[in-house]
Protein backbone atom coordinates (compact mmCIF):
# COMPACT_ATOMS: atom_id res chain seq x y z
CA UNK A 1 0.00 0.00 0.00
CA UNK A 2 1.41 3.38 -0.97
CA UNK A 3 1.86 6.26 1.49
CA UNK A 4 -1.02 8.16 -0.12
CA UNK A 5 -3.38 5.25 0.43
CA UNK A 6 -2.23 4.92 4.04
CA UNK A 7 -3.08 8.58 4.67
CA UNK A 8 -6.51 8.07 3.12
CA UNK A 9 -7.05 5.02 5.30
CA UNK A 10 -6.18 7.01 8.44
CA UNK A 11 -8.57 9.83 7.44
CA UNK A 12 -11.34 7.33 6.78
CA UNK A 13 -10.69 5.59 10.11
CA UNK A 14 -10.88 8.91 12.01
CA UNK A 15 -14.12 9.84 10.22
CA UNK A 16 -15.57 6.43 11.02
CA UNK A 17 -14.55 6.72 14.67
CA UNK A 18 -16.18 10.15 14.98
CA UNK A 19 -19.39 8.91 13.35
CA UNK A 20 -19.39 5.83 15.56
CA UNK A 21 -18.89 7.90 18.71
CA UNK A 22 -21.75 10.21 17.71
CA UNK A 23 -24.10 7.28 17.05
CA UNK A 24 -23.22 5.62 20.36
CA UNK A 25 -23.78 8.86 22.26
CA UNK A 26 -27.18 9.31 20.56
CA UNK A 27 -28.12 5.71 21.36
CA UNK A 28 -27.36 6.01 25.06
CA UNK A 29 -28.70 9.57 25.30
CA UNK A 30 -25.46 11.01 26.62
CA UNK A 31 -24.39 13.82 26.62
CA UNK A 32 -27.14 14.96 24.28
CA UNK A 33 -30.69 15.54 25.43
CA UNK A 34 -33.75 15.53 23.18
CA UNK A 35 -33.69 19.32 22.95
CA UNK A 36 -30.01 19.24 21.90
CA UNK A 37 -30.82 16.64 19.22
CA UNK A 38 -33.63 18.83 17.88
CA UNK A 39 -31.23 21.78 17.81
CA UNK A 40 -28.66 19.75 15.87
CA UNK A 41 -31.34 18.58 13.44
CA UNK A 42 -32.45 22.20 12.91
CA UNK A 43 -28.83 23.27 12.45
CA UNK A 44 -28.35 20.55 9.83
CA UNK A 45 -31.11 22.16 7.74
CA UNK A 46 -29.08 25.36 7.23
CA UNK A 47 -27.28 25.74 3.89
CA UNK A 48 -23.62 26.06 5.09
CA UNK A 49 -23.96 23.01 7.32
CA UNK A 50 -25.56 21.02 4.51
CA UNK A 51 -22.65 21.94 2.21
CA UNK A 52 -20.15 20.88 4.86
CA UNK A 53 -21.91 17.55 5.46
CA UNK A 54 -22.27 16.92 1.73
CA UNK A 55 -18.59 17.63 0.99
CA UNK A 56 -17.46 15.54 3.95
CA UNK A 57 -19.65 12.65 2.84
CA UNK A 58 -18.35 12.95 -0.74
CA UNK A 59 -14.75 12.85 0.50
CA UNK A 60 -15.50 9.74 2.57
CA UNK A 61 -17.16 8.11 -0.44
CA UNK A 62 -14.16 8.86 -2.68
CA UNK A 63 -11.75 7.50 -0.08
CA UNK A 64 -13.80 4.30 0.22
CA UNK A 65 -13.90 3.93 -3.57
CA UNK A 66 -10.11 4.41 -3.81
CA UNK A 67 -9.40 1.86 -1.08
CA UNK A 68 -11.83 -0.63 -2.65
CA UNK A 69 -10.10 -0.17 -6.03
CA UNK A 70 -6.69 -0.79 -4.41
CA UNK A 71 -8.00 -3.91 -2.65
CA UNK A 72 -9.44 -5.34 -5.87
CA UNK A 73 -6.35 -4.45 -7.91
CA UNK A 74 -4.02 -6.09 -5.37
CA UNK A 75 -5.82 -9.44 -5.62
CA UNK A 76 -4.29 -10.17 -9.06
CA UNK A 77 -0.84 -8.76 -8.35
CA UNK A 78 0.88 -12.12 -7.99
CA UNK A 79 0.73 -12.52 -11.77
CA UNK A 80 2.52 -9.19 -12.31
CA UNK A 81 5.21 -9.98 -9.73
CA UNK A 82 5.98 -13.48 -10.91
CA UNK A 83 6.91 -15.39 -14.02
CA UNK A 84 5.48 -18.71 -15.23
CA UNK A 85 7.97 -21.54 -14.93
CA UNK A 86 5.75 -24.38 -16.08
CA UNK A 87 2.15 -24.98 -17.11
CA UNK A 88 0.63 -28.41 -16.57
CA UNK A 89 -2.85 -29.91 -16.67
CA UNK A 90 -3.21 -29.19 -12.96
CA UNK A 91 -2.17 -25.52 -13.11
CA UNK A 92 0.86 -23.26 -13.30
CA UNK A 93 4.13 -23.10 -11.43
CA UNK A 94 5.12 -19.49 -10.76
CA UNK A 95 8.41 -18.07 -9.53
CA UNK A 96 8.22 -14.68 -7.84
CA UNK A 97 10.54 -11.86 -8.76
CA UNK A 98 11.59 -11.70 -5.09
CA UNK A 99 12.78 -15.32 -5.27
CA UNK A 100 14.81 -14.52 -8.39
CA UNK A 101 16.24 -11.42 -6.71
CA UNK A 102 17.24 -13.40 -3.61
CA UNK A 103 18.80 -16.16 -5.72
CA UNK A 104 20.76 -13.63 -7.78
CA UNK A 105 21.90 -11.57 -4.78
CA UNK A 106 23.16 -14.66 -2.96
CA UNK A 107 25.13 -15.69 -6.03
CA UNK A 108 26.59 -12.24 -6.75
CA UNK A 109 27.56 -11.54 -3.11
CA UNK A 110 29.46 -14.84 -3.04
CA UNK A 111 31.99 -13.33 -5.46
CA UNK A 112 35.01 -12.09 -3.48
CA UNK A 113 35.37 -8.91 -5.56
CA UNK A 114 31.79 -7.72 -4.99
CA UNK A 115 31.36 -5.47 -1.94
CA UNK A 116 27.63 -4.80 -2.35
CA UNK A 117 24.84 -5.35 -4.84
CA UNK A 118 21.24 -4.51 -5.69
CA UNK A 119 19.14 -6.55 -8.11
CA UNK A 120 16.10 -5.63 -10.20
CA UNK A 121 14.04 -8.07 -12.28
CA UNK A 122 11.80 -7.07 -15.20
CA UNK A 123 9.91 -9.18 -17.71
CA UNK A 124 9.95 -8.38 -21.44
CA UNK A 125 7.89 -10.64 -23.73
CA UNK A 126 8.01 -13.60 -21.37
CA UNK A 127 11.78 -13.45 -20.88
CA UNK A 128 13.47 -11.94 -17.88
CA UNK A 129 15.87 -9.03 -17.90
CA UNK A 130 17.95 -8.92 -14.73
CA UNK A 131 19.78 -5.74 -13.76
CA UNK A 132 22.54 -6.07 -11.17
CA UNK A 133 24.10 -2.95 -9.66
CA UNK A 134 27.35 -3.72 -7.89
CA UNK A 135 30.14 -2.10 -5.96
CA UNK A 136 33.45 -3.84 -6.59
CA UNK A 137 36.83 -3.97 -4.93
CA UNK A 138 39.53 -1.77 -6.43
CA UNK A 139 41.78 -4.71 -7.35
CA UNK A 140 39.08 -6.38 -9.51
CA UNK A 141 39.17 -6.37 -13.30
CA UNK A 142 35.79 -4.77 -14.03
CA UNK A 143 35.42 -6.08 -17.61
CA UNK A 144 36.28 -9.65 -16.65
CA UNK A 145 34.12 -9.55 -13.52
CA UNK A 146 31.04 -8.26 -15.34
CA UNK A 147 31.35 -10.86 -18.13
CA UNK A 148 31.70 -13.61 -15.53
CA UNK A 149 28.70 -12.35 -13.53
CA UNK A 150 26.50 -12.02 -16.61
CA UNK A 151 27.19 -15.59 -17.69
CA UNK A 152 26.92 -17.13 -14.23
CA UNK A 153 23.73 -15.27 -13.25
CA UNK A 154 22.05 -16.19 -16.52
CA UNK A 155 23.02 -19.84 -16.11
CA UNK A 156 21.93 -19.90 -12.46
CA UNK A 157 18.46 -18.47 -13.09
CA UNK A 158 17.84 -20.61 -16.16
CA UNK A 159 18.94 -23.87 -14.52
CA UNK A 160 17.66 -23.31 -10.97
CA UNK A 161 14.56 -21.31 -11.81
CA UNK A 162 13.67 -22.86 -15.15
CA UNK A 163 13.02 -19.43 -16.66
CA UNK A 164 14.54 -18.04 -19.85
CA UNK A 165 16.68 -14.97 -19.29
CA UNK A 166 16.90 -12.48 -22.16
CA UNK A 167 19.81 -10.64 -20.63
CA UNK A 168 21.75 -9.71 -17.54
CA UNK A 169 22.78 -6.07 -17.27
CA UNK A 170 25.58 -5.31 -14.81
CA UNK A 171 26.07 -1.74 -13.67
CA UNK A 172 29.24 -1.04 -11.71
CA UNK A 173 28.35 1.82 -9.39
CA UNK A 174 31.68 2.15 -7.63
CA UNK A 175 35.11 0.64 -7.37
CA UNK A 176 36.42 1.02 -3.86
CA UNK A 177 38.56 -1.02 -1.61
CA UNK A 178 37.21 -2.52 1.55
CA UNK A 179 38.34 -0.41 4.51
CA UNK A 180 41.12 -2.05 6.48
CA UNK A 181 40.53 -2.71 10.17
CA UNK A 182 41.82 0.04 12.43
CA UNK A 183 44.57 -0.63 14.89
CA UNK A 184 44.28 1.25 18.14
Amino acid sequence: MKWFDRILLVILAVMGAVCGFCLISVAIGWPLSENALRGIAALAQETPVRWFLGITSLIALLICARLLYIAIKRSGDYKRTSVVVETTDNGQTLLSYNAIVAMTMRHVKANRYVNGCKVEVNCNSGALVITVRISVAAEASVAELTRELQASVKELVETSGGVSVAGVNVLVESTASVPAPRVE
